[in-house]
């Protein structure tokens, strides 16, 4: 997909650039006068140079605002700051994840964040590894099926887990919780809700 927002932004930035560039050649130009001038003459020069960044402030403004308004007007759409051409927009801004949201927040708990956690590290304790990734969401599968293929390595951890985490954050379709290892860093594992109601593990 070709993202548009880091042409627009080089765009925005060039511009901009360029429209200080010439407000700070001004504003020297003008100090310089001022240096010459009688005390008369200073106060024009002051309105010339409010008026001059007044001016150069509109250039700014306005071509920033024509730039997104051809934009608009050629179908393309904002999202977090990047332009997107029809059809190419992120799959969490379209209608149809909107639904997709609104389904998993109807979706009623079948299994919850801490049974998902307690089968989880009970399947990877017995080393039932294939068992282990039935918990992990769909789309992190791949990633942690990579993870599991140093098995070593998994059960030295996993015999680290806690029995019990502590939930720190949760909205309608995500929860993380929390838990120690016995060192001083923070730990997190972050749940996602599926269709089906059964809360998935995202991360750990």
């Amino acid at each position: 997909m070709e993202n548009l927002g880091p042409v627009f932004m080089f765009r925005y930035l060039l511009i901009s650039r360029f429209v200080f560039s010439l407000m700070a050649i001004f504003f020297v130009w003008k100090w310089k006068l001022w240096r010459k001038e009688n005390w008369l003459n200073r106060e024009k020069l002051v309105w010339k140079i409010i008026f001059g960044l007044f001016v150069g402030y509109l250039i700014w403004f306005w071509g920033s605002f024509g730039y997104g308004f051809y934009k608009g007007l050629n179908g393309f759409k904002l999202y977090k700051g990047d332009w997107y051409a029809e059809g190419q927009l992120p799959r969490e801004a379209t209608e149809e994840f909107g639904e997709y949201r609104k389904q998993l927040r109807e979706a009623p708990t079948t299994r919850d964040p801490e049974e998902t956690y307690k089968l989880f590290r009970e399947a990877l304790l017995r080393e039932d590894f294939d068992g282990a990734l039935g918990f992990i969401s769909e789309k992190k599968k791949g990633e942690y099926a990579k993870v599991f293929e140093d098995k070593t390595k998994v059960i030295a951890w996993v015999k680290k887990l806690p029995e019990k985490i502590e939930k720190e954050y949760e909205d309608e379709v995500s929860i993380i919780y929390s838990y120690e290892l016995g060192d001083q860093y923070y730990h997190s594992i972050s749940f996602k809700k599926n269709l089906t109601g059964i809360w998935t593990i995202d991360r750990i």
